[in-house]
């Protein structure tokens, strides 16, 4: 959904690689016919144990996306690795990602990041 100058995702339910993955690639279609300042892609009501290999596939699934927009990416264990390894795995290639456990936190981050806040 849209706020503002800002895409929001919420995921819930099971964990899976393919539909995370697809999630990711719908991302970025919509990134690119209708740009969005930020991405804020919220995971608190996904659950499921991700192992590392998928946490690799799926950072590396946003970098092919070349989204140019900071992400947060919002969740709690399990599903956020609390040693950020996709994030890492994602920043080092150029994506500018921050993964967080709170939402306040996140919209902060990218008002940083952007100078706009959603409502703009």
């Amino acid at each position: 959904m849209r706020e503002g100058d800002w895409l929001v995702v919420r995921l819930s339910g099971p964990y899976s690689l393919e539909s995370f993955v697809g999630v990711i690639a719908d991302i970025g279609k919509t990134m690119r016919t209708a740009p969005a300042a930020a991405l804020l892609v919220d995971t608190l009501e996904m659950f499921g144990a991700i192992e590392d290999l998928d946490r690799y596939r799926f950072a590396m699934a946003a970098v092919a996306q070349a989204i140019t927009a900071p992400i947060a990416f919002l969740g709690k264990e399990p599903i956020l690795d609390p040693r950020r390894f996709a994030e890492v795995v994602a920043r080092n290639r150029g994506v500018n990602v921050r993964a967080f456990t709170s939402e306040p936190e996140a919209r902060v981050w990218l008002r940083e990041q952007t100078g706009v806040s959603p409502a703009n």
